[in-house]
């Protein structure tokens, strides 16, 4: 039986209450403030499909996206379609397969993304302040070994 200061238990549990912030759309109220009309009628499922596309770098198909947003393939073509009229992305043929678009962000898209970014960074630079810069950079360390061995 764990105890509540059990390393596993106290890892999983602050995963699981920054899980639940994330579905509450927390995180992003918070770290989008003073959004403009486009970025204020995104969705959870509208931001995270940003964020995806964001962090792809290039073009995705819908069925990719998806997959990394955790919709099914019609979600997504619906998600795609809204947030193409809103002009947040844009839809162009594969050049390798022309049966297939690829979805890619426009600037228009990826401002609620950047602005996200860097208010959180915001946060995570208050919240760190608790921290000694050795605990700070050893925290860094942590994570990203901890994220390189996840399952």
């Amino acid at each position: 039986m764990s105890t509540p200061s059990d390393p596993a238990t106290v890892i999983e549990t602050a995963l699981s209450t920054i899980r639940r912030w994330q579905q509450q759309g927390r995180l992003q109220r918070a770290a989008m403030p003073g959004q403009d009309q486009a970025t204020r009628s995104l969705t959870g499922a509208k931001f995270r499909y940003l964020d995806a596309l964001a962090a792809a770098g290039g073009g995705l198909g819908i069925v990719e996206i998806a997959e990394l947003i955790g919709v099914d393939q019609p979600r997504a073509s619906r998600l795609t379609a809204e947030l193409e009229r809103d002009g947040l992305v844009a839809r162009t043929r594969d050049p390798a397969d022309h049966r297939r678009h690829l979805i890619t962000l426009t600037p228009a898209g990826r401002r609620p993304i950047e602005q996200a970014t860097a208010r959180r960074r915001e946060r995570v630079e208050q919240a760190l302040q608790a921290l000694t810069p050795s605990e700070r950079r050893q925290l860094a360390d942590l994570l990203t070994r901890f994220l390189a061995a996840w399952p």
